[in-house]
């Protein structure tokens, strides 16, 4: 499979390139590109959240302690004094990074339910879902959270695909086939219960045609054209 830097180097390549265009084609601002390519480049790793490299898990799992340590800023009331509001953060961070991650370093398998399609919506939807009701963004900019968060967890799984690949030898690795599988049926109750939450998010989520709407209405056919710096002469 792909290693660290080749996953967060290509998602961070992809989303950046996505997110350009989407700016230059108006209706987002820079510093929403800029946040979708952030969102985009994460999501590239985020399939290793079971690796079993100690440097891929501590690195998913402290960013995921401090966007959980942020998301509390904007959660707890203003009225808590100074102590209790940076203990509550403390304890937050603490929990997310340590306690969470020992858990899924227990019981998670490396490509396991999480190096699955069906893993990529869930946290596509979940990403919705949480910039919308816990950020307050628009319907159509949580959308695009979600957009670029699928997008960068399937950069992940195919990289792993192209990996698994022998060119030179033009053989398959055993390992072919284990990261873009449509879900694990290894674990089928992790897989149901993913499913189950899919299910039960997408009906929580604002109306898709917020997105849908947006997509239709960009320059796609000025953005992707070719314009050389020469003409052919005959």
């Amino acid at each position: 499979m792909a290693d660290f830097k080749t996953h967060i180097t290509t998602a961070s390549i992809g989303s950046a390139m996505l997110a350009t265009a989407l700016v230059a084609g108006g209706g987002l601002s820079a510093g929403q590109g800029a946040l979708l390519w952030l969102v985009g480049s994460g999501a590239g790793i985020l399939p290793d959240i079971d690796s079993d490299s100690s440097r891929s898990i501590r690195y998913i799992f402290t960013v995921l302690a401090v966007a959980c340590a942020i998301s509390l800023i904007f959660l707890l009331p203003r009225t808590l004094s100074v102590y209790w509001f940076w203990g509550a953060l403390a304890i937050s961070f603490v929990s997310v990074r340590y306690g969470v991650m020992e858990l899924f370093a227990r019981f998670s398998v490396h490509r396991g339910i999480w190096h699955s399609l069906l893993a990529g919506v869930f946290c596509s939807f979940l990403a919705v879902w949480l910039s919308y009701e816990v950020f307050a963004h628009s319907a159509r900019f949580s959308w695009l959270i979600g957009l670029f968060t699928g997008f960068g967890f399937l950069i992940h799984l195919l990289l792993d695909e192209l990996y698994s690949v022998d060119l030179e030898g033009f053989e398959l690795k055993t390992s072919f086939g284990s990261a873009t599988k449509l879900l694990s049926l290894n674990s089928w109750p992790a897989s149901l219960l993913l499913l189950v939450l899919s299910g039960a998010l997408f009906w929580m989520l604002p109306d898709i045609s917020a997105l849908t709407g947006y997509l239709q209405n960009q320059p796609w056919e000025r953005l992707l054209a070719l314009h050389w710096p020469f003409q052919v002469m005959d």
